[in-house]
């Protein structure tokens, strides 16, 4: 039987706050391999680059960015993340 300090804990956190948290992720991975996510997705689509799990990561999170950013105008709005 797993005790309570193994199971994830769940965070809630505004849209804008995942939105902050997810932008600073893309960034840093943008400055990394030193190319905007947009060219890196062109890049693995036309296999020129190949998808490690970190880039894979890294354009999940881009998509879950440019979604939330598309949807998340209302203020207020929550999310949840497991940590």
């Amino acid at each position: 039987m797993a005790s309570k300090t193994d199971e994830p804990r769940t965070v809630h956190l505004t849209v804008g706050e995942m939105v902050s948290r997810l932008d600073v992720f893309v960034s840093r991975m943008e400055r990394r391999y030193e190319c905007t996510s947009e060219a890196m997705a062109d890049e693995v689509a036309s296999g020129r680059a190949r998808e490690t799990a970190e880039i894979s990561r890294w354009l999940g999170e881009y998509q879950a960015l440019i979604r939330l950013r598309a949807h998340g105008r209302e203020t207020g709005s929550t999310t949840s993340s497991t940590k």
